[in-house]
Formats: structure tokens, sequence, C-alpha cells
């Protein structure tokens, strides 16, 4: 098993029923940074049970997470070039704080 942790910012976030549990499925943008490249690394992220209905309000589109958890690479078929994605299975998820672009507004200061 790989263990990772990614700090970044939400991308799509959802609160689905499998087969009864809840499961938040969301994604989160990494920035990586290689001399003066720059790019954007992105993982799919899942919490199942209770856990995923409480932070279901708080994981959202640009908030800034830390997820750490059980990493596997899953390989597909898209457009007939194999293409591969970074799943985690989250164990510890850390709100960082900072709002989302849309808070800025309701900053009292």
């Amino acid at each position: 098993m790989i263990q990772v942790t990614i700090a970044g910012r939400v991308g799509r976030s959802e609160l689905k029923d499998v087969n009864g549990s809840p499961l938040l499925a969301f994604s989160v943008a990494a920035d990586i940074r290689e001399g003066r490249d720059k790019s954007t690394q992105w993982a799919s992220c899942a919490i199942w049970g209770k856990r995923a209905e409480a932070l279901a309000q708080y994981v959202t589109k640009g908030s800034h997470v830390t997820v750490t958890g059980s990493a596997k690479v899953r390989t597909y078929q898209a457009s007939s070039e194999t293409k591969a994605e970074l799943d985690i299975r989250v164990d510890n998820i850390a709100l960082q704080g900072g709002g989302t672009a849309g808070d800025k507004d309701e900053i009292p200061f």
C-alpha cells in the first residue's frame, strides 16, 4: 500500500449514496514545480461513511484541503490512448481555511 499526502484546492465534490453507504467523492488539484515549469496534477479522493456526510458541506469547489490516505494508480482507455489517474482513499483530511474565491465578499474588512 502506498501512503500519500496531497495539499491543494478541491475541484469537484459530490456526496453520493453507494448501496446505502455515503460516499464523498472529490478531486484535488496540486501544483507541481520543476524548475521554471509548473503543472497541475489531479487526484481523485474518496471518503466513506459518517465522515463523508459531515464533511460534504466543507469540502466544496475551491476549498483548500490536505488529504492523507492510501493511493493507487488506475489506468483507463480514452480516445484510443491509455491514461492514468491517482485514486486516494482518504484516511485523514485537514481543512486549511482561507475560504473559496466566492467567500471574499463576506470578509468584514
